[in-house]
């Protein structure tokens, strides 16, 4: 139980499980901004360029798309990683888990693109260079040029 000494009765207080990950709260961008939980929570703040990836006990649970997050990380291993959308190709160690994640869908687009094979990416109508996955030749000896 928790006293608090409060005469002009100003003072609000809200109790929250940190078992669940995700904090749900109607002002949650003070929450964020006012870094008092940085010992116990991960709070971000994404902007119209920024996704970020979130592990939560080593599992890809998702991207996020811009808005106001606050994670909780005291009974979890929480893991977030900020990638800007300006990078029209997302290159990470861990692609296959994260295009897998519950709304990856919604907030990535996802091309394959077969060994020797060149795709050409373009970004609101602007050429954004080529794309190309490093192909053997028959012999396995030589790569084939993606260029």
């Amino acid at each position: 139980m928790h006293w608090r000494f409060d005469p002009p009765f100003k003072l609000r207080m809200h109790r929250d499980a940190t078992r669940e990950v995700w904090l749900h709260h109607d002002k949650l961008d003070l929450i964020a901004k006012s870094g008092l939980l940085v010992a116990d929570a991960i709070a971000l703040n994404l902007t119209d360029s920024e996704r970020a990836l979130v592990w939560i006990d080593g599992r890809s649970e998702g991207v996020l798309k811009p808005g106001t997050y606050v994670l909780w990380t005291v009974d979890r291993d929480v893991r977030v990683e900020v990638v800007s959308t300006r990078d029209v190709q997302l290159v990470h160690d861990d692609l296959a888990a994260i295009v897998r994640g519950p709304n990856a869908e919604a907030l990535l687009h996802v091309a394959v693109v077969e060994p020797g094979f060149v795709a050409i990416v373009f970004h609101d109508g602007a050429d954004k260079g080529a794309s190309c996955r490093r192909a053997r030749t028959r012999s396995g000896k030589a790569p084939v040029s993606c260029a």
